[in-house]
């Protein structure tokens, strides 16, 4: 009886199911044996469309409604123009609106995007004219034309808006730079001529926030190929800057390219940079960042932060305006960088004694990313060039200077039971500043990781000194001074002084419940203090 009543209620069911399909068909049959036009409401003349103009028809409504989608909250979130939305019934084409409204006012097509700029760049000092632009559609970015959502769409557009901007930041003879008058060449962007050209982006910017801008071109020995994997991906992107890379990491992948290369790559990113000092707080920023090969051998990677829209952080304490870099392959292995940085940050969270210096650019600017990367580039190449000598493992070369260099140091033992304690050092100087960073370690662990062992596991307590010059002075450009080092201007008389940062790290008890007292405290603070005043007096410093 139970098994009955189950069967009569399933197909009662089934039963409404069934009549609603045929009055669904019937009102179908209606709606083709009487066509009425979308657009007006009357009746359609019936016309027989193949099948690609049918389709064409149909992507051509959902591009309308796209656009209106787009604009709508373009305006929303970025500020700009709304553009009219014009049918069928207009008296204007449908055809040429479109064309205005996502082919010529420098935002790129939506259903195929192309970059307008010009590639007939001068990059640089006498870089080469680039061949015609390759141009980067969203089904070659793996976004297909249907069902885009809204938040990607408008990625893709502030993508393409701050790589146009980069490229233009970029060009030589731009009036978007002004050159100093002295010997320095140090270049300042022309605000007024940077609101003219980039409206946009110079309405976006914070009334009480300071901006930083710099730009710089040098060689570093490293293929363009090689050089742009690095900066897509966040992990290497932080071992080739470690002094200014805190913590980096990708949010996600928007699109990974096309043709198998980094070409039309957008990623969501998050990073932490950093100045080697307590008193300059860490830079969080988010944002999106763009790869884009224009010509063959010529690459450019740009970084944007997000707007005033729910994926940006308001807490966030600076944005990072387009920045990033163009790399061209040159015929002898190395590649020509130019960098662009351009930042607004809040003064007010910097220590007093470094927002000079960090208005200046020294501490996040554009010669400071290109000095690390030429020294971790010449020091890449030295590790791997197989004409070193492996006696020289006591002291290990890392530049063309005599300050880039890892050594093996015994310390002058206390007693007879420390003799087997050695110092790992590493030392580096350039135009941006100069780092000594040391650890003892024992001999065991020494001798372990040279027979091939995993120096994971080698514990290491690293101290150290970190050096910035405290001027703009022989900083204007990584062109200036194949050395670059603070050294060099000390033995050339320069007249200007240093900010230092001391650090020490001390075992004080190997306990994992252990807590710190009073008097470790106090040996710290004397064995810095100590060390500092013993500097002074080397230097001559009062």
């Amino acid at each position: 009886m139970y098994q009955t009543q189950i069967e009569r209620h399933e197909n009662a069911i089934l039963k409404h199911e069934n009549d609603k399909l045929r009055a669904e068909n019937s009102v179908m049959k209606d709606a083709i044996s009487n066509p009425t036009c979308n657009t007006c409401g009357g009746p359609s003349i019936p016309v027989h469309l193949s099948f690609e103009e049918h389709q064409l028809r149909i992507d051509n409504g959902r591009l309308r409604d796209e656009l209106h989608r787009l604009y709508t909250v373009t305006n929303k979130f970025l500020g700009w123009p709304v553009l009219p939305f014009v049918n069928h019934s207009s008296s204007v084409s449908s055809d040429s609106c479109l064309e205005l409204s996502v082919g010529r006012n420098g935002m790129g097509n939506l259903s195929n995007i192309s970059d307008p700029m010009p590639m007939g760049l001068n990059l640089g000092n006498g870089l080469f004219n680039g061949g015609p632009v390759m141009p980067i559609s969203k089904s070659q970015m793996g976004m297909p034309g249907n069902d885009i959502p809204i938040d990607r769409t408008i990625y893709v557009d502030l993508a393409l808006a701050a790589m146009d901007e980069l490229v233009k930041m970029a060009q030589i003879d731009t009036p978007l730079w002004v050159r100093s008058r002295d010997s320095s060449g140090k270049e300042t962007l022309n605000f007024d001529e940077y609101s003219r050209t980039f409206p946009s982006s110079a309405a976006m910017q914070h009334t009480n926030w300071t901006t930083e801008a710099t730009r710089d071109t040098t060689m570093v020995i490293i293929n363009s190929m090689a050089l742009i994997e690095t900066l897509m991906d966040a992990n290497r992107w932080a071992e080739m800057f470690p002094c200014l890379i805190a913590r980096a990491t990708t949010i996600d992948v928007i699109s990974n390219g096309m043709g198998g290369t980094r070409n039309g790559s957008l990623q969501l990113m998050h990073a932490e940079l950093r100045v080697l000092s307590p008193l300059v707080p860490v830079r969080t920023l988010k944002f999106l960042r763009f790869c884009k090969q224009h010509a063959d051998g010529l690459w450019a990677v740009v970084d944007v932060s997000l707007g005033e829209g729910a994926d940006a952080d308001m807490f966030f304490s600076c944005r990072r305006l387009p920045s990033g870099c163009i790399v061209q392959d040159m015929p002898n292995g190395f590649s020509k960088v130019t960098w662009v940085e351009h930042t607004e940050y809040d003064e007010t969270v910097v220590h007093q004694l470094y927002r000079q210096i960090i208005s200046w650019g020294i501490g996040f600017g554009s010669q400071r990313w290109l000095a690390t990367l030429q020294r971790q580039c010449d020091c890449l190449a030295i590790l791997m060039s197989s004409t070193e000598d492996p006696a020289e493992m006591l002291r290990i070369s890392k530049g063309q200077g005599l300050d880039n260099r890892v050594s093996l140091l015994r310390a002058n033992p206390m007693n007879a039971n420390e003799n087997t304690m050695l110092i790992l050092q590493e030392s580096w100087t350039d135009i941006s500043g100069s780092l000594i960073v040391y650890a003892p370690v024992d001999a065991a662990s020494v001798n372990l990781v040279m027979r091939g062992g995993d120096s994971a596991y080698v514990s290491l307590l690293p101290s150290g000194f970190a050096v910035l010059p405290d001027g703009p002075s022989n900083y204007a450009s990584t062109n200036n001074d194949k050395d670059g080092s603070i050294m060099s201007d000390i033995n050339s008389g320069y007249a200007g002084g240093c900010l230092l940062t001391v650090a020490f790290q001390i075992l004080v008890n190997n306990l994992p419940t252990a807590k710190l007292t009073v008097e470790s405290v106090e040996t710290v603070n004397n064995l810095i203090s100590c060390t500092i005043q013993k500097i002074k007096v080397a230097l001559r410093v009062s």
